[in-house]
């Protein structure tokens, strides 16, 4: 593998390896020092004939990166020195001139010096321009921390707008795993303005240098490792084999081996606030569900595994802060409202509830279809297993029809009321993804149930899931929907498809009328997902059958994923 194409810096002049040097096997104890373990089922791929590819794992892959300084045991303990004295602009700095801000965490002092100095010449220690990180840190806590509540937000303000601080609490790892979330709803043009020329760019650099980080151990905190990867999994590329649904499996097993899915009473040697476990633990669970929709495979978490009680609020704190950090929290809207901290924590609430409910219409998909191949011509299933089938449908209608029930008001209507544009812009974005999250989750469901209310069902949430959508549109929210909101909106264009074809013309009129709002919502989007550049393709290509649109006008040459035609085949055939 060449340095190049492995996506790092070429090697300076006089430096002792090669291309070659970098190869498969590197810091091969990764993955047993952050707790893989095979016992969990974890594994990094879905199947998409929905087999129970839990039954047989496939540990995490070995690091891409090679670390050609390899030094006898002695040597590691020479690390054990000051790597230099903070000035007034950055922290620590070594004999190889690493120089880091002051909010971040000096260099390890016991890291292997050969280490340190292979990830100094592959620009892990080359910081974004401020401009740039203040623009990636304000949209991370607008759009990436309401649905990851696993940051000490006030302590993270405190440290980035002190720079020049000589008591670095920022973790290097972490900071660029938040640059990678961020990236994907950042202004385009503020990534320009710092060399990058696409979203996806910007995104793969900054996450390249959190996965060298990650594969040299730099992070010695088992916590923030987990936070971390969590973080990473908003990476969709896979041209490295490691995606979202890659990092969450690593993220899981981490958290499973210092028992985060237990109750923290029940865990020694754990001073960690009780509240923050809890939400780590829901957080990880949240993820797992969300990208499991999304690739239409079961979750990676077990129930039987994950022990926590539901969230409450009283599991999140809410920050009344002083005026003077309010001046430095400015840009961050959060910051000056607890209402607001408060209905973004019964947001996170209601959607770590409705996770739950997601992982069982996955099972149980999972486990019909299973069912659905077992029997042959000359066997059938028994009463017993196909009432206990049945009474597991129920149960999942039942429940999903609980959830819409008993929305607080703040999320079930927009009752909400502030004079703060950017606080209702928050709630909106938040409320509008639950209630899409929650009507994809529906027509997932009813799409494989031969229930008198499915054709209702499917059709009903779709129709909600365009309007959704829509509404974003109209008020320039779109373009921050995670990639769950896209997901929504293609199983919403699936669903419109039968109807383009039916013989009354109001119907049809209606059909065509809802897939078009999708389309424009999903073609304001090709910038932000390379899913919807796929998405577009695939619906000039359906529309060609239907009405005469020369597909000439979409770009040649993108093909759709492998997930993408898994989720077309599956669902097409069952929309009623």
């Amino acid at each position: 593998m060449h340095l190049k194409t492995a996506g790092l810096t070429p090697t300076p002049s006089g430096a002792q390896w090669s291309p070659e040097s970098v190869a498969v096997g590197a810091f091969p104890h990764a993955a047993a020092v952050h707790g893989w373990n095979t016992e969990y089922g974890l594994h990094a791929s879905c199947d998409p004939d929905w087999r129970d590819s839990s039954l047989s794992p496939t540990p995490p892959q070995p690091a891409l990166y090679d670390n050609p300084f390899v030094q006898p045991e002695e040597e590691v303990w020479n690390a054990f020195t000051n790597l230099g004295s903070p000035d007034s602009s950055g922290s620590d700095t070594s004999s190889s001139g690493v120089l880091l801000p002051g909010f971040i965490q000096p260099l390890p002092m016991m890291m292997n010096p050969a280490t340190i100095e292979y990830l100094y010449v592959n620009g892990v220690f080359s910081l974004p321009t401020t401009q740039l990180q203040n623009a990636l840190l304000q949209v991370f806590v607008d759009c990436v921390l309401p649905t990851m509540p696993i940051i000490d937000w006030p302590a993270f303000i405190n440290a980035i707008c002190n720079r020049n601080s000589d008591h670095g609490s920022m973790s290097l790892f972490l900071f660029y795993a938040i640059m990678v979330s961020a990236t994907t709803f950042v202004d385009l043009g503020q990534l320009q303005e710092a060399g990058y020329s696409t979203r996806q760019e910007a995104q793969e650099a900054f996450y390249t240098k959190a996965k060298l980080l990650y594969h040299a151990e730099y992070e010695p905190n088992t916590i923030t490792v987990v936070q971390a990867l969590l973080f990473m999994t908003y990476r969709l590329e896979t041209a490295d084999g490691d995606d979202s649904r890659y990092w969450c499996s690593i993220a899981t097993s981490t958290a499973q081996s210092i028992g985060l899915f237990r109750d923290v009473a029940g865990v020694k040697n754990v001073r960690l606030n009780p509240k923050f476990w809890k939400r780590l633990a829901w957080t990880c669970y949240t993820t797992d569900c969300q990208i499991a929709l999304r690739l239409r495979c079961r979750p990676i978490i077990h129930s039987s595994t994950f022990c926590h009680q539901m969230l409450t609020e009283d599991d999140f704190e809410l920050y009344n802060l002083s005026p003077e950090a309010l001046v430095q929290a400015l840009g961050y809207p959060l910051s000056h409202n607890m209402n607001v901290q408060q209905d973004l924590a019964l947001m996170f609430i209601a959607n770590a509830t409705l996770c739950v409910s997601i992982s069982e219409v996955l099972d149980v998909q999972s486990k019909g279809r299973t069912r659905q191949g077992s029997f042959t011509s000359a066997s059938s299933p028994t009463v017993t297993e196909t009432a206990d089938h049945s009474a597991r449908v129920s149960a999942v209608e039942l429940k999903l029809a609980e959830w819409a029930s008993k929305f607080p008001s703040s999320i079930q209507t927009y009752s909400f009321e502030t004079n703060n544009i950017d606080d209702e812009n928050t709630l909106s974005l938040q409320r509008n993804l639950l209630h899409m999250q929650f009507y994809t989750t529906i027509a997932v469901f009813y799409q494989s149930q031969p229930l008198p209310s499915s054709t209702f069902c499917v059709q009903y949430a779709a129709q909600q899931i365009t309007q959704i959508a829509s509404d974003l549109y109209q008020k320039k929210l779109h373009r921050r929907l995670p990639i769950v909101g896209v997901t929504a909106i293609l199983v919403a264009l699936i669903i419109h498809i039968p109807g383009t074809k039916k013989a009354d013309p109001q119907e049809r009129a209606q059909a065509f009328q809802n897939f078009q709002l999708g389309l424009e919502v999903m073609a304001d989007l090709q910038d932000v997902y390379q899913e919807a550049n796929q998405i577009m393709t695939w619906a000039f290509k359906i529309l060609e059958n239907v009405v005469d649109v020369p597909f000439s006008r979409v770009s040649q040459g993108v093909h759709s994923p492998p997930e993408l035609g898994s989720c077309l085949s599956m669902s097409v055939p069952q929309v009623m």
